[in-house]
């Protein structure tokens, strides 16, 4: 994806918290391995901002920050939709069922932002309610990304990706 401009792509990683764990790990490491000049990574968490704050903070690259409210926000919804369209993001990449559902609905309300889902590990079969919400979500998604093909398996099983 090119904006057009020349300008680097911005990448907003979308996470739970920056605790120091693999998935935290991975998350930075994928962004600082981008090409600095085709790339400009930033990061958002929901819950918590962790330990490795300190290393994006420390490269000066972005992050925000909000508090959701309960488990299915949509105050926190509007404010990623906002962010999105405030620092003009152009792929939103969602690591994990939370951050794919918030991704999700929020890119409906930034249409140009493109939307990447990583699902790094979850237990299936979800809960039927779940199922449903994230086979409809699954249609705004511009592209997955598993850790496994047991992971790819169940979202296609039992999620309808």
């Amino acid at each position: 994806m090119n904006p057009g401009d020349g300008a680097p792509i911005r990448v907003l990683q979308l996470l739970q918290g920056l605790a120091i764990g693999g998935i935290e790990r991975m998350v930075l490491d994928l962004a600082f391995g981008l090409p600095a000049g085709e790339f400009t990574p930033s990061f958002c968490t929901f819950d918590r901002r962790g330990a490795l704050v300190q290393d994006i903070e420390a490269r000066g690259l972005a992050l925000h920050f909000r508090r959701r409210r309960g488990s299915a926000d949509l105050g926190y919804v509007l404010w990623l939709a906002r962010l999105l369209r405030r620092e003009r993001i152009h792929v939103l990449h969602a690591h994990n069922a939370t951050a794919f559902y918030y991704g999700a609905l929020a890119t409906q309300l930034a249409p140009r932002t493109r939307f990447l889902y990583t699902e790094h590990d979850r237990a299936f079969p979800t809960p039927l309610r779940e199922r449903g919400l994230h086979a409809i979500l699954s249609r705004r998604t511009d592209a997955v990304v598993t850790v496994s093909d047991t992971l790819r398996g169940n979202l296609i099983r039992y999620e309808a990706f």
